[in-house]
């Protein structure tokens, strides 16, 4: 007797694949999104059948996705910093009083 595949986590994942290839080709350009797109679904093909149970390798997992969101929140908080910082001294240059004979 086979053993019948739950259907609610089936369509669920048929939803998210769906929604994940209608993102990627509408925002990325072509190339990247058929890499994306290839990659993706080959990795929940694989890792659908046969889940990681190891807490160890859940773990680094985690911990590696952690630290990229950490790299990408640091990027972003330069990031905006210099923009900042680039609009208040052209505020301040603007609002400097300019000397006679001077331009």
């Amino acid at each position: 007797m086979t053993k019948r595949t739950e259907p609610y986590s089936a369509t669920i994942m048929a939803v998210l694949a769906v929604a994940f290839c209608a993102w990627a080709l509408t925002t990325l350009p072509l190339q990247g999104a058929v890499v994306l797109v290839l990659g993706w679904s080959g990795w929940m093909a694989f890792s659908y059948v046969r889940p990681v149970r190891s807490r160890t390798v859940i773990a680094t997992y985690l911990c590696a996705v952690g630290f990229q969101l950490i790299l990408i929140m640091s990027g972003l908080l330069i990031y905006f910093l210099i923009k900042e910082n680039r609009i208040l001294k052209a505020e301040d240059e603007t609002a400097r009083p300019v000397a006679a004979g001077q331009r």
